[in-house]
């Protein structure tokens, strides 16, 4: 009777607290304090792993990536590097957890994560903007703020992801107000994801073929593939003209990404894990006078997924990459169809502008489209004992 009664309790309580909890992880550094709540979703993912032993076959390819990083830190006896490699190996086991908990109704995690995020925007507006952070629209200036992650295109990659989420799960007055705190951020690649995924959305609603939409979907995903193979032709066949065009549209990111696939073309296996910066500033070297003469050189990170994969995990881990994301597309198309992998693809369209192996949004994201359950909110029946099971 009593076991029955905790059951009950954990039934109601559960899938809200995870879902709250997994909100409260988009705080990293608000303000400029360090509060490293992103920690959360990572000790789940080991507490699982620890429990269970086991993680979703999808993610085999990345346990093959991750054991060669691994090797290639410990070449470098580079701490940092196998540390960071430990936090995506709890990430893919926190994707686990949510693929197999059938945890229902996103509700409470678009609640949490906007009603954080909006107060700690108006606070940061108010007393803590950087007078320094600015865009220009039409004219105008505007403030541009770090918000709860503490960086100003994360904290927009976050809250964009969440809304198109949310529009991709029934959730639709959650994708406008994620369009409202882009007003916060003016993030253009947070831009970006808040047009491809309402278009990403119509096209695999309106055409009914699908064949049409499976085509769409692997031309844009093959096209996300590529994109090193892009870079490297860009450089080596366009004119200055077209690069110099290219760099100042891209913000710069053109000269940036280059010495990044250089890096991964010259190291078969990377120079590990959140090492590309160390190695960035000799491979910049050869075309730092080219790239002041345009626009400031800068030693900064891919900005890239795609990009950063390849430098840091050479073009040999790179293909393993590629080869996770196909099975995990097969799989999704095998278990909901092509709207699922709408939704993977925005994300990754996304990414393909800033890193994001860590990311929880990322793997939360991988989980709804390998959902067991149903998370949508019209949903009461949720499989908790399950998720119960799982802890």
């Amino acid at each position: 009777m009593i076991n029955k009664k905790l059951n009950d309790i954990l039934d109601k309580i559960l899938p809200s607290f995870i879902f709250i909890i997994l909100a409260l992880s988009i705080l990293k550094y608000p303000f400029g304090f360090k509060v490293y709540l992103n920690i959360i979703p990572i000790l789940l993912g080991l507490f699982y792993i620890l429990v269970k032993r086991n993680l979703h076959n999808v993610f085999t390819p990345m346990l093959v990536l991750l054991f060669l990083g691994t090797g290639v830190s410990l070449y470098f006896f580079d701490i940092k590097s196998f540390l960071r490699l430990s936090q995506v190996l709890c990430m893919l086991g926190f994707a686990t957890f949510m693929i197999e908990s059938r945890l229902t109704n996103l509700n409470h995690f678009f609640r949490v994560i906007f009603s954080i995020s909006i107060l700690i925007f108006v606070i940061e507006f108010l007393f803590f903007k950087n007078p320094f952070l600015v865009r220009s629209y039409l004219g105008f200036n505007f403030y541009r703020l770090n918000g709860p992650v503490g960086e100003v295109n994360y904290s927009g990659i976050l809250l964009s992801l969440a809304g198109v989420l949310a529009l991709f799960s029934n959730n639709k007055k959650y994708y406008f107000i994620a369009c409202l705190c882009w007003f916060f951020t003016f993030s253009r690649t947070s831009l970006l994801v808040l047009i491809i995924g309402p278009i990403l959305l119509g096209i695999n609603y309106c055409i009914r073929k699908d064949k049409v939409k499976y085509w769409i979907n692997n031309f844009l995903l093959t096209s996300l593939y590529l994109t090193p193979a892009f870079i490297y032709l860009i450089n080596h066949f366009f004119a200055l003209e077209a690069k110099v065009w290219l760099e100042n549209m891209s913000s710069g990111r053109l000269y940036l990404m280059i010495p990044y696939v250089n890096m991964g073309l010259d190291y078969p296996l990377g120079v590990g894990y959140f090492r590309g910066l160390d190695y960035y500033a000799e491979y910049l070297s050869p075309i730092k006078e080219l790239v002041n003469s345009i626009r400031n050189s800068q030693i900064n990170e891919q900005h890239s997924i795609f990009i950063q994969v390849f430098s840091e995990f050479g073009f040999i881990g790179y293909g393993i990459f590629v080869c996770f994301l196909i099975n995990l597309v097969a799989k999704i198309r095998e278990k909901h169809g092509e709207n699922e992998v709408a939704i993977l693809l925005c994300a990754l369209i996304g990414y393909s502008l800033l890193n994001g192996l860590n990311d929880m949004i990322f793997y939360l994201i991988i989980a709804y489209s390998l959902r067991s359950g149903d998370w949508s909110p019209e949903k009461k029946d949720c499989a908790t004992h399950r998720a119960n099971e799982l802890l």
